[in-house]
């Protein structure tokens, strides 16, 4: 997800930067960040994410590109179209 690249030496100083794998987190970022500021603030105020050209403070949220609804997962579900197992993973299971 990150590539390392040395920028200085002398002490050896290296920057991070995101891969393509990298950037296609830069969604779930954002949409993930809510759930952070609730479980992990410890009751300071949420970091706000702001459109920069809009100039407002916004929330993300996952919607369908098809009919605009959001999409939760209680209403909606994911079919895999390969075997995980062939990546590795355990396979589904059920998460109570």
């Amino acid at each position: 997800m990150f590539n390392r690249r040395q920028y200085q030496s002398s002490p050896d100083r290296y920057e991070y930067l995101l891969t393509d794998m990298g950037r296609d987190l830069y969604g779930p970022f954002y949409r993930d960040a809510p759930m952070g500021d609730r479980w992990l603030s410890k009751g300071k105020p949420p970091l706000p994410a702001q459109a920069s050209r809009l100039r407002h403070d916004f929330h993300a949220s996952v919607v369908c590109d098809r009919c605009k609804q959001p999409i939760g997962r209680r209403r909606h579900a994911l079919q895999a179209t390969y075997d995980p197992k062939s990546f590795g993973a355990l396979g589904p299971r059920s998460v109570s």
